[in-house]
Order: structure tokens, then C-alpha cells, then sequence
């Protein structure tokens, strides 16, 4: 038994469709690549508030754990001390001991390596009010420490200067109470990032 079978003639997309089909493929990528372009924004900024905030909290923990002050401080370049800047994008350092006033770190003496480095991050202001902080055995702000440390992350375009805070790409601000918690909160548009 041989069953026929009916031929079409040619199955495709005309022409109309096809450009149509471009058509929607261009409107979605100009609405789509702005959106993808701040949600990668926000992920940096979030993603280095975090590491910083997980620092700070480790940097507390080894505080009380030991009985002994640990710092986190500005690192330099060669991560072997800390820098003379309140810039954190660079990366910073979690370390035994209060820094001393030249950036020599006393663990490098003591122990050889500080505790932790956090690494330097692209595309992110990172700004200290001040280049150190220390927590007691307590877990507590050392005295040194005379003002709440506080930090702010924003979203910076250029390889250097200050950061901005936007409707799309949010900046975030930390504060580091006496009591050596610390808190997070979302920056405003148009709001100040330290520098």
C-alpha cells in the first residue's frame, strides 16, 4: 500500500516575519542591557559590603575567641602592612595587634602573616573614615578608636575617585557601634559616599 503524499511548497518565514522577529529582538536588548548592566552593578557593590561585613565580624570573633585586640586596617599594595588611606578598594587586612603609626602591622613580627586579606575590588568606591579599626578582647571597639568606624560602598565608573549612589545602583553604608556590631543600611540617590 503506498500512501501519497501531498508536497508543499516552500516552508519558511517570509520576509515581513523575519524582520518583525528582528524587530522585538532589538526592543527587547535596548530595554534588557541597561537592566543587566545595573544588576551587575548592584551585585558588585553588594558583593564587596558583604566580604567587608564578613571581615569585620570575623576580625570580632577572633577578638573574643582569643582574648587578644585584632585590627583591620587598609592594606598596601604588597599586603605586608597597613596603607596610610582611608581607600578599602584597594583591599584590607584583618591582623593581631593595633597597627602602629608607620603601618607596620605587629603580627607580621609575632606570627608572620596577618589573619586575612580581603581582596582588592574593581568598580567599587570603597571609603573609611578612618585607614583602622580595632576590636578588644571583648569584642568591643578598642579605645583607640574614638568615632564610630563607618564605611561606605558605592558604584564608581572610573578606575579612581568617589563613588556615587543611584536609584539603580544603591551604595551601602556600614557602622561599627561601641559595642563592635555592625550595622548595615542602603545609601539614597544622590546620597554622600564618603571619600
Amino acid at each position: 500500500m503506498v500512501i501519497a503524499m501531498k508536497q508543499r511548497g516552500g516552508r519558511g518565514f517570509s520576509l515581513v516575519e523575519l524582520m518583525m522577529t528582528l524587530a522585538v529582538m532589538a526592543v527587547l536588548l535596548v530595554v534588557a542591557v541597561p537592566s543587566l548592566r545595573d544588576a551587575v552593578r548592584r551585585h558588585k557593590v553588594t558583593a564587596a559590603a558583604n566580604a567587608l561585613l564578613a571581615d569585620l565580624a570575623y576580625a570580632r570573633s577572633e577578638a573574643i575567641l582569643g582574648g587578644i585586640v585584632v585590627s583591620v586596617c587598609t592594606s598596601s599594595r604588597d599586603r605586608k602592612k597597613c596603607d596610610q588611606t582611608n581607600a578599602y578598594e584597594p583591599g584590607w587586612l584583618v591582623h593581631l595587634g593595633l597597627a602602629g603609626t608607620d603601618g607596620a602591622i605587629p603580627a607580621m613580627r609575632t606570627r608572620g602573616l596577618p589573619l586575612r586579606f580581603g581582596p582588592p575590588r574593581d568598580g567599587v568606591a570603597i571609603q573609611g573614615l578612618d585607614r583602622s579599626l580595632s576590636f578588644d578582647a571583648m569584642g568591643q571597639l578598642h579605645a583607640s578608636v574614638k568615632k564610630p568606624p563607618k564605611f561606605t560602598v558605592c558604584f564608581r565608573s572610573s578606575a579612581s575617585g568617589p563613588g556615587t549612589s543611584t536609584a539603580a545602583v544603591p551604595g551601602v553604608e556600614l557602622t561599627v557601634n561601641a559595642s563592635g556590631r555592625v550595622t548595615t543600611r542602603g545609601l539614597g540617590a544622590g546620597e554622600a559616599c564618603l571619600s
